[in-house]
């Protein structure tokens, strides 16, 4: 056990994904009326899903895995609100419900299915996905631009969205899109982004440049630097 969250990321990154794992399995009960994960669906709409086609099944994933979203992570009138925010209008929201009046636990539980829309964002990553990861830099945008602590991170985003939609040429906008992750190893998945890589770079040089100690120069920084480079490309 660690006292501090941040000496143990990634066991605090594996139990948020437990988390988030277990509310979309739960919000995917909860639309399909199944008391358990072992109950049987009645109500499917392919007839015979064991010769239902590819593009069928993709299909109902994809229209159950919105109605999840819809219903149990994105708060229309609280993105509206937002946005409205953002661009300086500070009137009334649709619905003028009032706050106290709120359900606490589960305006807590969206919150957390919100935030895990980064699962998303990490997933498109490890994918290669250019187009995926874009679409995530979109929807960070607005929480990013209302968090004031992470004002240089919206403005990121926003230049992001400059090159991509006016500052590039079609061609260096295509680039930029998928060209923005790189891969270590031989498999379907497992990308990096870029500055992540970088991370990684340094880190070698820097415990390379260590072990020589004394006989440390430029020459051998150098030789170690296209090492590296060579290596990771292999």
């Amino acid at each position: 056990m660690k006292a501090r969250v941040d000496s143990a990321v990634k066991p605090a990154h594996s139990f948020f994904d437990l988390c988030v794992g277990a509310r979309v399995v739960a919000a995917a009960l909860a639309i399909m009326k199944l008391n358990s994960i072992d109950g049987i669906f009645v109500d499917l709409p392919l007839a015979d899903a064991s010769k239902a086609s590819k593009a069928s099944k993709r299909k109902y994933l994809q229209e159950l895995a919105s109605q999840v979203v819809d219903g149990y992570v994105l708060n229309i009138d609280q993105n509206k609100e937002l946005a409205n925010r953002i661009m300086g209008d500070q009137g009334q929201t649709q619905g003028g419900e009032d706050s106290n009046e709120c359900d606490d636990m589960l305006a807590n539980q969206k919150a957390l299915m919100e935030y895990g829309l980064l699962l998303n964002f990490k997933d498109a990553i490890s994918e290669g996905d250019g187009d995926r990861n874009l679409c995530c830099w979109k929807f960070f945008l607005l929480h990013l631009r209302n968090d004031k602590h992470n004002t240089k991170y919206a403005l990121e985003a926003l230049y992001l969205m400059f090159q991509v939609n006016l500052l590039l040429t079609p061609k260096a906008a295509h680039e930029l899109i998928w060209n923005r992750l790189a891969k270590l190893r031989n498999c379907l998945v497992g990308n990096i982004p870029l500055d992540l890589l970088l991370e990684f770079y340094n880190r070698l040089l820097k415990d390379a440049v260590k072990k020589l100690g004394p006989n440390a120069s430029q020459k051998s920084i150098d030789r170690i630097c296209k090492s590296i480079t060579v290596f990771t490309r292999v």
